[in-house]
């Protein structure tokens, strides 16, 4: 295993402040028995491949790997705060560890497609294609910093997790709430082109202020125990 070194230059701040996993074993529930299984997949991913490890003490590195491309990253038990999204490049997997709890901090507004320009659409986490997303335990959440109300909750945005034309991402585990939009994101690429072969496993997505999980165009979307 490898952990990340030097200081992060790409993208916005992300703060941490490091904290034991506290799940217990043997109550039963649901959310304990996904905190289970995401701390298996942890380990299992952990102890493949020579994932970059993401120190608690230097958190900004998340950033660097996912800049450098690094194809595994393993991001242990903590409080995260971003400083805007975060872009997952294609083929990359991201696993948290159980006991998780990160937010977004997101101050750009959503924008209606003009004549001038594009749609600027607004997320949290957006996905490349092949993305293997591991997040069981872990909770995900949006703020609004920007000035004045939050936008209304459009197809546009703010999402939590998005993917535009992506075929092959996986996400598995993790809640995702109050985000003035969507948890999940399904939508069509630059192109209309639509996403394809994405499976959702173990997710909860509540409390969003337009929807859980919206798909507009895709082809090959598996979703199971969410």
């Amino acid at each position: 295993m490898r952990t990340m070194q030097g200081s992060a230059r790409h993208g916005g701040a992300l703060h941490s402040k490091a904290m034991p996993c506290r799940g217990k074993v043997g109550q039963g529930t649901a959310r304990q028995g996904k905190a289970i299984l995401g701390l298996l997949l942890f380990s299992a991913i952990a102890a493949a491949q020579e994932p970059v490890i993401i120190p608690t003490s230097a958190p900004l590195e998340l950033r660097s790997a996912l800049a450098m491309h690094t194809p595994y990253i393993v991001v242990p038990a903590g409080q995260y705060v971003f400083d805007g999204g975060i872009e997952i490049p294609s083929g990359t997997v991201v696993c948290w560890a159980p006991g998780s709890t990160i937010k977004f901090q997101i101050s750009e507004r959503p924008q209606e497609c003009t004549e001038e320009s594009p749609a600027v659409i607004v997320a949290a986490v957006k996905f490349g294609a092949g993305v293997d997303w591991i997040a069981h335990g872990s909770t995900f959440s949006v703020q609004w910093t920007g000035e004045g109300s939050p936008p209304a909750p459009t197809s546009l945005g703010i999402h939590l997790l998005y993917g535009r034309g992506v075929d092959g991402v996986r996400i598995r585990g993790g809640e995702y709430r109050e985000t003035p939009g969507d948890g999940v994101y399904i939508g069509p690429g630059p192109n209309r082109e639509p996403c394809t072969d994405w499976q959702i496993d173990d997710i909860t997505a509540d409390a969003n202020w337009r929807q859980g999980l919206s798909i507009t165009s895709a082809n090959g979307v598996l979703v199971r125990n969410s």
